[in-house]
């Protein structure tokens, strides 16, 4: 096989050339920069007109636009002029100083925010600092008494527990797991949480634990009245189909279920109650009832006298409007299939499955002063 001819040149010779032509480049960008003066004038930004991309943009406000942000905001906690709290001296373990910094930044948000997000590095101690964190804001603002919740993931409840133990003194908390809803139901009957605490009580749930339950299945009912007839009389008869009534039924008052798109109220259809797998999904527009149902109420009763000397009091009905608010949704029956509703032969008794967070929402209202989620960013998206 032939090759064309070509020339070789050494390494060396290559290199050389490269050299020769970056000179090349260098002058000429020199020779842009020169005015009749010597003194730079290519590159400099004079006016609006000469911005031509971000990169120009920030090179000629961007002290002006950092001079600003200084100004009008202004963090709640700055590492180079404040100084950490006086308290966090005061554990077993002491904190390096960026987390006593962050600890301080964190306690003087929560004065003006009910909700935080602590967010680091895998390593950089965010379990000691929510601890830190809660033990000196109760400090504060209950005298060191308090209940605290601590949602975290299986794998590290040993590990809280762990590190709460070399924060604190044993003296001043408290801390009780909470396996299943066995121990919730306990915990509620103990009556232990209808008194003041003395000392800071810490609760340990699972992550996955807590939200262990049933299954959910629609209580609405997606009613769908399509019917095919064939006109008689005609040259051609063609089926016709139409739609007497289609979409989701309110189990309680029996109306055509509502949402709210653009402003107006349209139907729900079937696809706000299933998500792209054909999967159950509760949302935020389809767990209640939101038709407004007719109720009569007696306001007054008019007295009668009767014939016999008796008197009668004849009720005086007000008709009025309310919500219906009633539960799109319900537990699963054990007897049927997961989602095709057929009914199948159960085996033996069906377990019983209740979650520990809806029992905490039942029963423990208002009764903790702190929640803390750990590993977050795991639901964000669901």
């Amino acid at each position: 096989m032939n090759y064309p001819a070509v020339m070789e040149k050494s390494q060396d010779e290559l290199l050389e050339i490269k050299d020769q032509q970056s000179g090349v480049q260098e002058q000429g960008n020199e020779a842009e920069h020169e005015t009749e003066d010597g003194v730079i004038g290519a590159g400099e930004l004079n006016t609006l007109m000469d911005i031509e991309n971000i990169g120009d943009y920030l090179s000629m406000f961007g002290a002006d636009l950092i001079r600003r942000l200084d100004k009008e905001y202004v963090p709640i906690h700055h590492p180079g002029r404040d100084e950490p709290l006086e308290i966090l001296n005061h554990f077993k373990r002491p904190l390096f100083k960026s987390q006593a910094h962050l600890v301080t930044a964190l306690i003087k948000g929560l004065r003006k925010s009910r909700n935080l997000f602590l967010i680091g590095e895998p390593g950089t101690g965010k379990t000691a600092m929510s601890i830190a964190t809660f033990f000196a804001l109760l400090s504060e603002v209950l005298h060191g008494r308090g209940r605290v919740i601590y949602m975290v993931p299986n794998h590290l409840i040993e590990k809280t527990k762990r590190e709460v133990g070399l924060l604190l003194n044993k003296e001043l908390f408290e801390v009780q797991f909470l396996n299943n809803y066995v121990d919730v139901i306990h915990l509620r009957d103990s009556e232990k949480m209808e008194t003041a605490p003395t000392k800071i009580e810490v609760y340990i749930i699972a992550r996955d634990t807590a939200k262990l339950g049933y299954v959910n299945a629609p209580a609405a009912k997606w009613v769908d009245r399509t019917y095919t007839c064939i006109p008689k009389g005609g040259s051609e008869d063609k089926p016709i189909t139409k739609t007497a009534f289609k979409g989701w039924v309110c189990p309680d008052c029996g109306g055509l279920l509502m949402k709210e798109e653009e402003r107006d109220l349209v139907p729900m259809e079937y696809e706000d109650f299933f998500n792209k797998h054909g999967k159950p999904t509760r949302r935020k527009n389809n767990l209640f009832c939101s038709n407004l149902v007719s109720y009569l109420k007696a306001t007054q009763h008019v007295e009668e006298l009767q014939s016999d000397g008796s008197i009668r009091k004849t009720p005086v009905y007000e008709m009025g409007t309310r919500k219906c608010n009633a539960s799109l949704w319900t537990a699963k029956n054990h007897d049927q299939s997961s989602y095709s509703g057929q009914a199948k032969k159960p085996v033996g008794p069906a377990p019983r499955k209740v979650s520990p967070a809806d029992l905490f929402k039942r029963y423990f209202k208002n009764k903790f002063d702190l929640a803390i989620g750990d590993e977050c960013h795991e639901r964000a998206k669901r």
